[in-house]
Parts: C-alpha cells; structure tokens; sequence
C-alpha cells in the first residue's frame, strides 16, 4: 500500500470534499481522506492496481480536478484568475443592482421616476426594466446557481 497527498481543485464546500472522498472509497484498495480547508487528499492505495492518472479519473468523473506537484505559488498562480473574473463579475453586477434597486424600491421611498417607468401608469415597462437589470446580474452569479468550477 502506498500513501500519497494530492491537491484537489475546483471544490466549494464540504460537500464536495465528501463527494471525492465517496467517489474514491468506494473502489476496492483505496482508503482516501479529504481536508476541503486545505484542498488535500490523503491517500492510501494498493500500487499494483491503481496509479496517479487512474485515481485522477476518479476524481474527474466525481467532477473536480486533481494535482499532483502543487506548490503554494501555482495555487496562487491558479485561484488568481478566477479572483480577477469574480472581482470584474462584481463591478458588472453593482453597475447593474444600483440601477435596479433604484427603480424597483425608489417610488417607494419618494424618489421619482420617469413617466414610462411610473409602476401606475406604465407597469409593463416598469416589470421589463426590472427584468432586463436582473439578467447581467443572474450572469455575474451563475456559479451561485450552477456549480462546475473546474480550475
């Protein structure tokens, strides 16, 4: 038996760090521990029968990535990317909520709106201008409704 740690990417919560540990586990020689805190995979498996591109697939077709030389630089180097896409996915969500909160809740608080957007004269143009905000806004957070963030 050999024991060896690898990184594993692309996981969000603990759940997922529980679906790689079930996914490796229940292969006969493999006994695997995940740390979702520090993305590790501890494991024990029998050499004869199993190596690092086999127990990568495994890992894959649970639906995360596996690394095995990851040093603390490349994982800087890695999670910069999608930093940068969350921080501009951010800024092109506000540019689009303050628009929105403002039409939406502003008749409510006194702030006027233009006559087409008046929700008592024109509610149709008021309803489509809410939508049309809200669909940048659901497209800066798809990951919050669709989770498949392989890095």
């Amino acid at each position: 038996m050999a024991e060896k740690n690898y990184t594993v990417t692309g996981m969000s919560c603990a759940s997922c760090a529980n679906a790689v540990e079930k996914a490796l586990n229940k292969n006969n020689d493999i006994n695997a521990s995940v740390n979702f805190a520090t993305e590790k995979l501890n494991i024990e498996y029998d050499e004869k029968k199993y190596n690092f591109d086999k127990i990568r697939k495994i890992v894959e077709s649970a639906g995360y990535g596996l690394a095995e030389d990851m040093t603390e630089d490349k994982k800087v180097e890695l999670y910069q990317e999608k930093i940068t896409s969350l921080k501009n996915r951010l800024i092109l969500a506000v540019i689009f909520v303050v628009p929105l909160l403002y039409i939406s809740m502003g008749h409510m608080l006194g702030a006027v709106l233009p006559e087409f957007l008046n929700p008592k004269v024109n509610p149709l143009n008021f309803a489509l201008a809410q939508f049309v905000l809200t669909l940048p806004i659901i497209y800066a957070g798809r990951d919050f409704f669709h989770m498949d963030l392989k890095i």
